[in-house]
């Protein structure tokens, strides 16, 4: 079948790209060309030129031809370059959407920066031998020229871009943005990614897909949509986003097999690239390693991870950010390592067409790898009101309009493809610049986590009081050490979460950040499910009873009441059961009251929230007695029965 032209990018092939052409350089607000494509078929020869500004884009739509009603023209000579024999020569007036002549015509179309031009062509020159100049001129004045031969001397270009998705179960804005929304928000990116068709690699934390789905389902419904068209890899991750170096093994085992089975079941993706939580790597007997206590190299292939994503320095300093490499190690584990190009991602943000022209210049065998927090180029928070967004936007439409000579990955398939591949790679410990860089979590030695692993927990009474490093290990060894079964698995899923973004500080001089307090301080919780498993399991030694003890471990003993179907725990801060539990006729146990994994965004201790978002049973309201000190009393616990008082 001949070939013909008809504004569809997509019946030109990589065979028939010779070039690209720098963006940037043209000296007027339209006429930029940015790549060239030639093919020759049936004595005639076509030619495809890409702009990069031939029409003016808002919003992922098309809102001006700038060629429309101007004086643009190209001048187009071909030449046979051994003999210096020009076969061809014309200035086109390029205004029109179409022109037809006996010799030639053309098509534009400015919703792809678009024009293909079919030449009547008589000669058996391969295109190989052939030399193409094209000028661009506005007002008889050249504002961009292209002039190469046909012989290729690159294949192109290929990039991948990655967000982290990573929030609390209760913090939603992020999805659709803070006012105006139609300038922020999650929902910008990904339609951009929806429009051009091209695919992003992104991760919802094991916190924010629950979050989604409890508040905004229809986004989580998106995404899966988009894992079904083709333009959305979903990644993963550690279930809470702790900072795993600082933990044990079985923790990162854990939150790792969780949340690869949550990509799995929310979106029928199987996730083969994992984000290192705040790519922090480390590894006990290298420095920085204070506090340090597991090397997570061993906690991916097992659950189907192939691929891991860190930056390209510290992490994977002396070997080339082009490339994706093997992890060196000496535990025959066959894991790929994925360089964030970070060169790229400050481009990406503050100059489109460098990070355009990064792009084209990384050729076949090279890829370069955009990766960050989703809400930068979604513009939220400290990054709203930026040129963020826009940028993104305008590089996917660049990648979309000179498709195949560039092409965007997910990184699924780009580990598979020989040409992107590496070297056995020594990682470098550490994690990114910002957050400390060669120097560890926080610089001085992974400061950050050792500061908060001793500070005194906002919500404990021991004396001398316990700090949140001893905190987390108790619980650990706690649920270690309890039946496994439904209550327990609760008490991984509360320990894990509240272990969010391990030791974050903020501020100058840096603090331990008022929620990573918040968090902390409720890790603890964890021991009142570790202990409710026990009663689920059936290792009471009384079917029904009354008891004080101190269940969540805080220092202050709490009251708890159960029989075969309940058990009630007390806390004298208000008189009321800040947790319940039950069991069905089946013996499953359930949490009733308590809601430990969500993020207590008003309180250090027990208290109830005016939010809402953490209420107790039995809360006296009316008159509001919530937060006063009560009495309580066991008043009969035998011949089964329990009774207390408060």
């Amino acid at each position: 079948m001949s070939f013909t032209i008809s504004g569809d990018t997509d019946v030109w092939k990589l065979d028939d790209f010779i070039g690209f052409d720098t963006v940037g350089d043209c000296s007027a607000n339209y006429g930029d060309i940015t790549s060239v494509f030639v093919k020759i078929d049936n004595d005639k020869l076509f030619l495809r030129i890409t702009f990069d500004n031939m029409i003016l884009r808002q919003s992922n739509r098309s809102i001006r031809d700038n060629f429309s009603n101007q004086e643009i023209e190209m001048q187009l000579d071909v030449t046979n370059f051994p003999k210096r024999k020009k076969l061809f020569s014309h200035r086109f007036m390029i205004n029109s959407l179409s022109e037809q002549k006996a010799d030639y015509s053309f098509l534009r179309t400015p919703d792809k920066n678009l024009l293909e031009i079919t030449i009547n062509w008589n000669y058996k020159i391969p295109k190989e031998k052939l030399l193409f100049d094209i000028k661009i001129l506005e007002n008889n004045r050249i504002v961009d020229q292209f002039s190469q031969t046909s012989k290729r001397r690159d294949r192109g270009g290929n990039c991948a871009f990655v967000h982290h998705g990573n929030q609390g179960l209760t913090y939603t804005e992020v999805f659709y943005g803070q006012s105006p929304e139609e300038t922020s928000g999650y929902d910008e990116v990904l339609q951009v990614h929806q429009a051009t068709g091209l695919a992003g690699n992104f991760h919802m934390s094991g916190t924010l897909m629950p979050a989604a789905q409890w508040h905004n389902p229809e986004f989580n419904d998106w995404l899966f949509s988009g894992v079904q068209d083709g333009y959305v890899a979903m990644l993963t991750s550690a279930l809470g986003q702790h900072i795993m170096p600082f933990v044990q093994n079985e923790m990162n085992n854990w939150a790792v097999s969780i949340e690869c089975d949550m990509v799995q079941y929310r979106y029928n993706y199987i996730p083969k690239i994992a984000w290192i939580p705040e790519r922090v790597w480390l590894a006990p007997d290298y420095y920085p390693n204070a506090g340090v206590i597991d090397w997570i190299g061993d906690n991916w292939e097992q659950h189907g991870v192939e691929g891991i994503i860190l930056d390209d320095c510290p992490h994977c300093s002396g070997y080339s950010n082009l490339k994706i490499h093997w992890m060196s190690n000496g535990s025959g584990i066959n894991l790929r390592v994925i360089p964030i190009n970070n060169d790229f991602v400050g481009k990406m943000h503050y100059d489109a067409d460098g990070a355009k022209n990064l792009i084209s210049n990384t050729g076949q065998y090279g890829i370069a790898v955009y990766g960050t927090d989703w809400e930068v180029a979604a513009e939220m928070n400290e990054h709203h009101d930026s040129m963020f967004l826009d940028n993104y936007e305008d590089v996917l439409w660049y990648c979309s309009d000179n498709y195949p000579a560039v092409n965007v990955w997910k990184l699924d398939d780009a580990i598979n493809n020989p040409d992107f591949n590496g070297t056995a790679l020594e990682i470098t410990p550490g994690t990114y610049g910002l957050l400390g860089g060669e120097n560890g979590y926080g610089g001085g030695n992974n400061g950050w986590y050792v500061d908060w692993a001793g500070a005194a927990s906002h919500s404990d009474f021991h004396n001398p009081t316990w700090n949140y490093g001893y905190i987390w290990n108790n619980v650990y060894e706690h649920l270690m050490n309890s039946p496994n079964n439904s209550l327990s698995q609760l008490g991984w899923y509360i320990l894990m979460i509240n272990l969010h973004e391990t030791g974050w500080h903020d501020g100058d001089p840096s603090e331990i950040s008022g929620w990573e307090h918040r968090y902390s301080s409720h890790i603890k919780n964890a021991n009142v499910y570790a202990e409710a498993s026990r009663w689920a399991n059936g290792d009471f030694s009384e079917t029904t009873g009354a008891y004080f003890d101190d269940i969540d471990r805080d220092g202050i003993n709490e009251l708890i009441i159960h029989n075969d179907k309940t058990l009630f725990v007390f806390e004298n801060i208000g008189g009321k059961a800040n947790w319940v539990f039950c069991k069905d006729e089946f013996g499953d146990a359930y949490s009733v009251v308590g809601s430990d994994v969500a993020y207590f965004s008003e309180t250090d201790g027990d208290y109830n929230e005016n939010s809402n978002n953490h209420f107790a049973a039995l809360s006296d309201v009316s008159p509001n007695y919530q937060n006063d000190i009560y009495n309580m009393e066991i008043t009969q616990n035998e011949n089964d029965v329990a009774e207390i008082r408060l």
